[in-house]
């Protein structure tokens, strides 16, 4: 975290920046005085960053896009989508002066974001912050449908459900334990109202899932004690790493583990994992570690299941992104795809309650289900009721989840102490809100 934020200074920013982007115009820039409609048509497009392929691509069909700028990829490749490719010094001398030709700075990473920021505003160009370009496309009215890029994924919609919460979100900070935790929370709702990665890189920690430390994602220690009688329910255990995380929290000393896992070939990977971490451990897995082939619900019932994030446009000979396989009934992806085109690749899948696949036992559950998380804690509830267990839960999948997930744990009536810690630092995902 930089040393100079402070959770005042932060409210502050936020309440200010909500009342300037408000205003009539207030999400463009200053000099931005014409139609939307116009500017589009009549502007020269340079973009600053080639990663974001998606959001190129829409621009590239809907307006004149000249260029795109990478310092990097220019040595050794001329064109993207037939666009060339040109380094920082060309981009300058392409659009210093030049008042038709406006830069979009797509860079989702603090390095590229700040680098084409700095040389815009030295030279005086005419920039649009990733923000401002997402709602030119919005006011435009262009097609983004299919389109999948960082932006269009956790943009527009998620900055609109701040932008109309502001008040009971912020407020939503003071019920969390420590300053780190609020100070984390607000630099959320900053990026969420700017898309600008600085506000990722000043607060997140224990960004690689694959150490196992003190800032683990799930088992996080500054919030979390294990004792040998632990009963954990992993919903959504993909490839049996958060299994791992937790034996290695416990020390392998735990009552039982119930993993919860509805895609066949994430199973077979758990499965061979826990063949592997048997040599670790003198407790016997097998007998206490029960894998559920099913999903998360509030009932028992079936449902449909996309066993890949991203709808493929070619046939494929498995998941396109299995770490991202969901249930097509929890929405995570409507505003990305038709739900008809879901609907073409999705199975249907067995889906249970936390409370009767595990007889109300749970002592620690972590939940990280693509936006099933709300479902699946109405299905806990006697659960929460009885045992009170610690909870480990996302917060990021639906723009919506900051303000449903805390306010049902706030309902519990169960006084759990929240913490929250954001893991990312290169993207908005593995945001964690910690119940103890």
């Amino acid at each position: 975290m930089y040393p100079f934020f402070s959770h005042q200074q932060l409210t502050r920013e936020i309440f200010e920046l909500r009342d300037l982007l408000v205003k009539p115009n207030g999400m463009f820039p200053v000099w931005f005085n014409e139609s939307p409609k116009s500017f589009l048509e009549n502007k020269e497009f340079i973009v600053c960053g080639s990663g974001c392929r998606s959001e190129i691509r829409v621009l590239a069909k809907s307006a004149n896009v000249i260029a795109i700028v990478d310092d990097f990829l220019c040595e050794n490749q001329s064109h993207i989508f037939g666009i060339p490719v040109i380094s920082s010094d060309a981009w300058v001398a392409l659009a210093a002066g030049q008042s038709g030709v406006v830069s979009c700075i797509l860079a989702p990473c603090g390095a590229g974001f700040q680098h084409f920021s700095k040389v815009a505003a030295q030279w005086g160009l005419p920039a649009l912050l990733p923000l401002q370009f997402l709602h030119l496309l919005e006011c435009c009215k262009v097609d983004r449908s299919g389109e999948t890029g960082r932006f269009f994924w956790y943009g527009y919609e998620f900055f609109n459900s701040v932008i109309k919460n502001v008040d009971r979100l912020v407020g939503a900070a003071d019920q969390l334990v420590d300053d780190y935790s609020r100070t984390t929370w607000l630099c959320i709702l900053l990026y969420r109202l700017t898309l600008n990665p600085f506000y990722l890189e000043a607060c997140a920690v224990g960004h690689d899932k694959k150490k196992f430390g003190l800032n683990s994602y799930s088992t996080n220690r500054q919030f979390f004690d294990f004792n040998d009688r632990e009963v954990y329910v992993d919903g959504g255990a993909f490839n049996g790493d958060t299994i791992e995380g937790f034996l290695r929290a416990c020390k392998g000393q735990f009552k039982q583990i119930h993993s919860f896992e509805p895609s066949a070939s994430n199973n077979q990977l758990i499965r061979s994992r826990l063949n592997l971490l048997q040599d670790q451990y003198l407790k016997p897995l097998a007998a206490s570690i029960v894998l559920h082939e099913k999903g998360l619900w509030d009932i028992n019932t079936t449902l449909r299941f996309n066993p890949g994030q991203i709808v493929p446009n070619f046939e494929a000979s498995g998941p396109v992104q299995p770490q991202s396989a969901h249930l097509v009934e929890s929405n995570i992806v409507g505003h990305i795809y038709e739900r008809s085109l879901e609907d073409n690749v999705s199975i249907t899948v067995p889906v249970t309650t936390i409370d009767d696949a595990t007889d109300r036992s749970a002592t620690f559950i972590k939940l990280e289900i693509e936006g099933s998380e709300l479902k699946a804690l109405h299905g806990a509830r006697q659960t929460i009721e009885k045992n009170r267990p610690k909870i480990a839960l996302s917060l990021y999948h639906k723009p919506e989840d900051l303000m449903t997930l805390t306010e049902f744990i706030a309902e519990t009536d169960m006084d759990y102490r929240l913490g929250f810690r954001q893991h990312n630092r290169l993207c908005p995902d593995a945001m964690v809100l910690y119940c103890f």
